[in-house]
Order: C-alpha cells, then sequence, then structure tokens
C-alpha cells in the first residue's frame, strides 16, 4: 500500500542517542570553550584576528579628518626638487619651523631623525637648535626601539635610580599602576648636544607591531631609564588641546573594563582606550590620501625662503593661512629612501608611518577611537554561544545543523563589521568563528558515528525481524490434486506490510490469502503479523468465506484502537477435486484469472477493505477452474512500480506477461513477474512491497 513518497518507514534510537550526543555536545563545547579563550595567544590563530581587523578597517569607508590637522611631507615631489640630495642640511628645517611659527602655526611635530651632526656645518645646528629652543610650538622626535616591559619594570616605577636632568627637564616619573613598553636595552637619546639641550618637548616616535610586523598600536607613553616618555603624537595633541600631558593618568583596565588614558582638557577629559601597556590602538582614517591637508616641502619651502628674506609670498604656494592655528606634523614619506620610514599597516604594506601618528592624532582632537571589548565580556559571550549551540546542535537534522551554523558564521561576521562601523569596536572574530565551525563539526562527526551505531544495531534486529516474518510465510509450493499454488514477497525495507498465504483446511479444501497494509516497515509488518495470527485463528474451525474477512476486520479494528491503517485483503478457499473457488475480495487488486482459451476474468466480489468500518459485510464470489487455467494474486507494488521516468509497470504489461509466460510452472511463473518489475525499475530502490501468488492448473488431472 503507498504512502508518501520519501516518509522514513522508522526513525533509529533517537531518545538515547539524543541524549549521548547532547552530553558529548556539552563537554565538547567546554571544552571548546577553554580553547577558544586562549586561542589569540597562539601566533597563527592571533595573526588570522588580525588580518580580519584589517579587512573590516578597509571595509568600512574612509573616516573624517580634522581640519587643523595638517601634514608637511618630504615627498617624492620634494626629492626631485632637490635632485635626491640627502639629508637636507638642517638651516632648511631652520627656517621651515621659523616661518611656520610666524604664521601662527599651533604646534609643530618634527618626525624626523637628527643623528650625529650636520653634514656641511656646525653652524646649522646651532642654528636648528637656536629656533627650536625659541619655538615651544615645535616638538622633536625620538627614535626608541620598544620590547615588552622588562623584568626589572614594576608598578612602583623601576629602580633605575634617579632621573638625569633631561628627564627632569622632559619627562616625567613611571606612573605605578601600569607596566609600559621599555626602551630596548636602555638606548640613548641620538639627539646633537646642541639640539637635545635646546629641546622643550621631545616625544618617541615607536610603534608597537604585532606578530605578523604590522603596526596597529601606538604606545602612548613608555619607559625610558625609569622616566615615561611620550608619544610624539600625544604630545602634539596635548599641546593643541592647551593641556600638559603630565598631568594625564591612567586607568587601567580588568576583565571587564576597557583601560584608558585621560587627558585633562578644558572642554572635559578625553578617554584614549589602552591595552594593558599603555597602547592605543590606531584608528586609521584610511591611506595616507584620506588626509586631506598635504602640502610637500619642497613647496612650503618656496615661501619660507621668501619670507625669511622678507620677500612677497608667492600663492601658487601654501600660504600661512594655511597652517595658522594648525596642528603640523613635519615628516618624511618618500619611499625610495634609504632611511625611508614605511612599513606595514592595515592598509598598505609600504605604508608612510608618520600618517600612523597622524592618526592618532586626529583620533584625540575627534575623540573618535577604536574600542576593544573586554576579555570578561568576550568570555561571556563565547560561554552563551558555546552553550546555545551545545542544546540546540544535537535536535537538528544534519541539513538544519549546517545551516544554523553557516547563519552563525554570517552573523558573527556581519555584526563584527556593524560594531566597527557603528561603534568603533574591534571584536575578535577568529575565537568564536572557531568556537562555531569546531563544535558544529564536531557534534556531526558524534551524530554520524552514534547514528551510524544505532542504524547498525537496528539493521541487526530487522535482520531477525526479516527471517521471523519470512518464516511466516509460506517457503515451498503447495501442490493439490491438478492444482499448484506458488507465491513470492519482496518487502521494499528489511520487512513489509503485505501478506501472502496458502495451507490446507480442515475440510480438505486449500485456503488462499493475499493481503496490503498501509504503509510499510516496521509498523505494517507488525499488522501483517495480526492479520497472520487471525486468518490461521479464523480458518481453524469451519466458517463461511464471507465470515473469515468480516471477523478479520472486526479484530482488526479492536487492536488498532482508532488507528487510521487499513488493509486490503483477499481470502479464497479452493476445493481440489472440483477446481471450485469460493472467495471474497475486501477491497484487494482483483485477482487475474487468465482462462486456458486467453480470456481474462477478474476477482472483484466482496466488499470493503478492512480497518474502516467494525460491522462491514461481504459478499462470496464463486468461480470453477479448468485444465490451463492461470489464476495470479498480485499486491499494487507490481502495477504501480516505476521506472527512472516516473512510468507505471502497470496492469497491461502485467496480463502481455501473464501471457507470455503462463506456460511454466507456478513457482517459475511469480519468481518471472517480479524479475520484470524488477527489471523495469532499473535498480531503482522499490517504492511499495511486492507480492505474488500463482495458482495453477494442469493441462492434464493429476
Amino acid at each position: 500500500m503507498a504512502q508518501a513518497r520519501g516518509a522514513p518507514a522508522y526513525q533509529t534510537g533517537a531518545p538515547g542517542a539524543s541524549r549521548r550526543l547532547s552530553r558529548f555536545s556539552l563537554l565538547l563545547a567546554a571544552n571548546l570553550l577553554v580553547i577558544s579563550v586562549i586561542l589569540l595567544r597562539v601566533p597563527f590563530f592571533e595573526v588570522a584576528e588580525y588580518k580580519t581587523q584589517d579587512l573590516r578597517l578597509r571595509t568600512r569607508g574612509q573616516l573624517p579628518v580634522h581640519p587643523d590637522v595638517v601634514v608637511i611631507e618630504i615627498d617624492g615631489h620634494t626629492l626631485d626638487k632637490y635632485e635626491n640630495e640627502w639629508p637636507f642640511t638642517r638651516d632648511q628645517y631652520a627656517f621651515l619651523l621659523k616661518e611656520l611659527q610666524d604664521w601662527g602655526a599651533k604646534t609643530v611635530g618634527v618626525d624626523l631623525w637628527f643623528s650625529g651632526r650636520d653634514k656641511e656645518s656646525d653652524a646649522n645646528d646651532d642654528l636648528l637648535a637656536a629656533i627650536t629652543a625659541q619655538s615651544p610650538s615645535v616638538i622633536h622626535a625620538v627614535n626608541l626601539p620598544l620590547s615588552l616591559p622588562s623584568a626589572r619594570s614594576s608598578a612602583a616605577g623601576g629602580d633605575s635610580g634617579a632621573p638625569d636632568s633631561l628627564a627632569l627637564r622632559l619627562f616625567k616619573p613611571l606612573p605605578t599602576n601600569i607596566r609600559l613598553l621599555t626602551a630596548v636595552n636602555d638606548q640613548s637619546i641620538d639627539l646633537p648636544p646642541v639640539l637635545l639641550e635646546s629641546v622643550n618637548s621631545l616625544g618617541h616616535i615607536g610603534l608597537a607591531w604585532g606578530a605578523d610586523n604590522v603596526s596597529r598600536y601606538a604606545p602612548l607613553e613608555v619607559e625610558y631609564k625609569g622616566s615615561a616618555v611620550p608619544a610624539l603624537s600625544l604630545l602634539m595633541a596635548c599641546r593643541y588641546l592647551g593641556t600638559d600631558w603630565r598631568e594625564a593618568h591612567f586607568e587601567p583596565g580588568n576583565p571587564f573594563r576597557e583601560g584608558h588614558l585621560v587627558l585633562e582638557t578644558g572642554s572635559g577629559p578625553i578617554s584614549i582606550p589602552i591595552d594593558g601597556n599603555g597602547r592605543a590602538l590606531i584608528n586609521f582614517p584610511g591611506e595616507e590620501k584620506a588626509f586631506p591637508h598635504r602640502y610637500s616641502f619642497v613647496d612650503v619651502m618656496q615661501n619660507a625662503r621668501h619670507a625669511f628674506a622678507g620677500e612677497a609670498l608667492d600663492p601658487a604656494f601654501p600660504m600661512p593661512v594655511q597652517f595658522r592655528g594648525k596642528i603640523v606634523l613635519v615628516c618624511s614619506t618618500a619611499s625610495n629612501l634609504l632611511t625611508a620610514d614605511v612599513g606595514p599597516t592595515p592598509f598598505s604594506d609600504n605604508f608612510p608611518l608618520a600618517f600612523a601618528h597622524a592618526s592618532v592624532v586626529n583620533s584625540i582632537l575627534r575623540r573618535d577611537f577604536l574600542h576593544t571589548i573586554p576579555h570578561g565580556y568576550e568570555t561571556l559571550g563565547l560561554a552563551a554561544i558555546a552553550i546555545g549551540l551545545a542544546l540546540w546542535l544535537p535536535v537538528l537534522a544534519p541539513g538544519a545543523l549546517a545551516l544554523l551554523a553557516f547563519a552563525f558564521l554570517i552573523g558573527l561576521t556581519g555584526l563584527a563589521w556593524s560594531m566597527l562601523l557603528f561603534f568603533g569596536v574591534q571584536m575578535s572574530l577568529v575565537p568564536p568563528l572557531f568556537l562555531v565551525v569546531s563544535l558544529s563539526v564536531g557534534v556531526m562527526l558524534r551524530a554520524y558515528v552514534v547514528r551510524d551505531h544505532e542504524r547498525r544495531a537496528v539493521e541487526q534486529e530487522l535482520a531477525v525481524a526479516r527471517r521471523v516474518q519470512q518464516d511466516l510465510l509460506p517457503k515451498q509450493p503447495l501442490a493439490a490434486g491438478d492444482l499448484e499454488i506458488s507465491g513470492t514477497n519482496l518487502p521494499c525495507y528489511a520487512v513489509g506490510g503485505d501478506y501472502f498465504d496458502y495451507f490446507p483446511l480442515a475440510d480438505g479444501r486449500v485456503a488462499i490469502a493475499i493481503g496490503d497494509v498501509a504503509g510499510k516497515g516496521v509498523p505494517a509488518a507488525l499488522l501483517m503479523s495480526k492479520l497472520q495470527a487471525t486468518l490461521r485463528g479464523e480458518t481453524s474451525h469451519e466458517v463461511t468465506v464471507p465470515e473469515v474477512p468480516e471477523r478479520a476486520n472486526r479484530l482488526l479494528m479492536e487492536s488498532m484502537e482508532g488507528s487510521s491503517k487499513f488493509v486490503t485483503f483477499f481470502y479464497g478457499a479452493l476445493e481440489p477435486g472440483t477446481r471450485r473457488l469460493r472467495y471474497s475480495n475486501a477491497g484487494h487488486n482483483p485477482p487475474y484469472l487468465l482462462r486456458a482459451d486467453g480470456k481474462l476474468e477478474l476477482l472483484e466480489t466482496g466488499g470493503l477493505l478492512l480497518g474502516i468500518f467494525p460491522h462491514a459485510k461481504f459478499d462470496e464470489g464463486v468461480i470453477d477452474l479448468n485444465p490451463g487455467d492461470l489464476l495470479v494474486l498480485f499486491t499494487d507494488g507490481v502495477t504501480e512500480a516505476e521506472d527512472r521516468h516516473k512510468g507505471q509497470f502497470g496492469e497491461d504489461r502485467l496480463i502481455q506477461l501473464l501471457r507470455d509466460a503462463r506456460a511454466g510452472d507456478a513457482r517459475t511463473i511469480g519468481d518471472r513477474i517480479c524479475q520484470e518489475v524488477l527489471k523495469f525499475s532499473k535498480g531503482l530502490q522499490m517504492a511499495d512491497d511486492l507480492t505474488v501468488v500463482v495458482v495453477k492448473v494442469r493441462e492434464q488431472a493429476a
């Protein structure tokens, strides 16, 4: 009896398997949670996380730059005009700094390395020192190679002894509540002594390199010989804002709070997010072209020389108004110099690093910083993901599980990008993605193992059930007088709902029956067994043919207790001597009676199928078989078998087959029918059980 195509006849061991799978998923989630929390300590995953952050920065779009941030760069255009004469003599810088001060620049940061004596004359060093001493707005830079805090660094500020006069004049004592990056080997500040004695402010230009050697962090203060040295960018921003960097104080973070460096300004405090070593995540507004106010050094120098000589300024070059009240960074951006200050950043492998400092200045002025989520909240988020997936994944089918995992991956990626775009938060993405993928794959593999074990156990049980069910059916043909009776059953699953039987009755007649229970698999097989027991029980004493389906109908309905199952059933009692068949057809496919002369008759007399009405009545049909006649009983699995094009085997094909095969004995004809049906389906999975019973009347009486 057909049912919905593709619907499983049973599901394997769900409760036990689900419980084992749930316990496994919770244990796996706990272990993966621990791994995810410490995952970024592994260099490979740390670099992978950096790459996802870089990608988010590059795709969020360009940020605005404060209009007072100005960059004067020694670029390729400048070198061409100077005919690649490098380094420039220091009187050039002195002229520029003097004019910037006269033009009203509020702050000038010099991101250039003045090492050793001037190549032309000591007088140039003296001139630069004199201009620097007269210009409190000028901030010089020093390059201090940095490392992680040294073992001697402590919350008390280290044990380097009393600070020297330079430290007392330019720096401040180490903070007591945070450990800063340390200058490597306590390196001396490499500036000409005359310039070092003249500077009013000195800031370092060191950047923090990640595991992949890419600059993403700017140390706002670092340790140098027991003193705290500010970053050039921090000094520039403080000078512009009119605040003293020495009054800035650190507020260290904790697992549930981000650390900050707090600047006290006239317009309120500015809290700069930092990590545990005083480093700020650089909020690059984009590539260097994101800075709109950029001028070539040589172009600015044109009007600087005119001003120094008292000549009229050329409007074709940058004018004083473009620097008045501005914060100016003088730097080198030419990438073709041996001393070029370029390196890898999230935007380029050859990025002018001066723009990293300009980016820090821009962030402070605009109060627009990149934040990170404290580790405590990240851990709670990972725990929520782990618990949620551990509870949901085991109850999902493989397709739904994969879809949920994919949705999580897309959702987490979208959330990370949105957090950066709308809130300036760089959320760690690799740990949750690792957790989702690993947990999903682990649960899927475990589910496969558990369900495969359950499937094997069920298959073994079904193999036993199949043998038991086949044992209930006749195994050998039955011969009675000149009659041959043979049956064949091929279930589409291990067990099926088709039934056939033939056996001698007490009065000498032969009982012949065939039935088809709605559905397939175990439920149908159980009902089939009930029908077989009912038939054997009812025919053990004298009953008329119609009484057999009537009593079977009542007993089945009582045992089914309102189930929607129903059964088609054909029962007949055949007298071998007279070859008279009395039968009753309860909604089953009418058996074919192919007469010796080729005429076809259908055995349809009977009534409704079993399982519909408890008091149904059935009629009796009577027919005589003659020598050479062929009676075939079959289920709809024969005529409704389909090929690859959804075409059915059909009644016409079956009738023609009977005409062609009628010369064989009963068993041969039955086997031929099953073979032809299977051949027609061409190896496709059977959609229904196949059952055939053949009654052959020999030409000559036995």
